[in-house]
């Protein structure tokens, strides 16, 4: 039996105390800026100037600018996890029953395809997503001393979830590098549609994509994940419907 997901909290930033409105409008500033130009791209003037504030604000509330940036990633992983920690805490309810029974591994497919799907919906479905995306991706390809805050933060529980409930669902070891590669290969299913989303627009010849697309990505979604597995999902309903956390 795989042994049940642990994650770790964020990593924190500063003193824990209630946020003004200065520092609001710089995270906002510093999400929007960062997901355009990175960390290296973006000044404390711009940002400043982007939020409103006299420049040594980003100092007096962050410590600079690389605080901010710091900040800028423990607030999406923040927001990543209270969006998402139903749909784990599903999957770790199914590790911790995991078995070889067929029951044990219909818990486990249901929790894969909630967390799939849940991933799948976060994408597509939430708009705040575009920006969130951009800088998670940035740092998955160029990654910051600051990654770490992104990994341990949520990735990590992800990782560790996903890499149980397909060993659960297959017998394999959740420890054997296939599964572990296996599992990034799954997701990237998911970061394919939103890192190439322009170029799935034009193929398509829409300017945006329709629910009918939605309905069709998740359905597809889902069936490739079975195939790659080679598991099959009796018990699942038919129309993978999204798990969406979005508000």
């Amino acid at each position: 039996m795989p042994t049940p997901a642990t994650h770790t909290a964020p990593p924190a930033t500063g003193p824990q105390k209630k946020s003004s409105k200065g520092q609001e409008a710089l995270l906002a500033a510093a999400v929007s800026l960062f997901a355009e130009l990175g960390l290296k791209g973006t000044s404390a003037r711009l940002l400043s100037g982007q939020a409103g504030v006299n420049i040594a604000a980003i100092s007096y509330h962050f410590g600079g600018k690389e605080g901010l940036y710091r900040a800028v990633l423990a607030h999406i992983t923040k927001e990543v996890t209270s969006r998402m920690a139903p749909v784990w805490l599903q999957a770790e309810s199914a590790l911790a029953q995991c078995s070889s029974t067929p029951h044990g591994k219909a818990q486990a497919l249901a929790a894969l395809h909630g967390m799939m799907m849940g991933f799948a919906a976060f994408f597509l479905e939430e708009t705040r997503v575009h920006d969130w995306g951009r800088i998670i991706l940035r740092e998955q390809i160029d990654p910051s001393p600051a990654f770490s805050i992104l990994y341990e933060g949520y990735m990590q529980r992800v990782l560790t979830l996903l890499a149980g409930l397909v060993a659960c669902c297959t017998g394999a070891n959740a420890e054997d590098e296939s599964v572990r590669v296996r599992v990034h290969l799954l997701l990237g299913q998911v970061l394919g549609i939103f890192a190439g989303r322009e170029a799935l627009l034009r193929s398509l010849a829409v300017t945006a994509l329709s629910t009918a697309h939605k309905d069709l990505i998740y359905n597809l979604l889902w069936a490739h994940t079975q195939a790659a597995l080679n598991v099959h999902g009796a018990t699942l309903p038919t129309q993978a419907a999204p798990c969406n956390q979005a508000e």
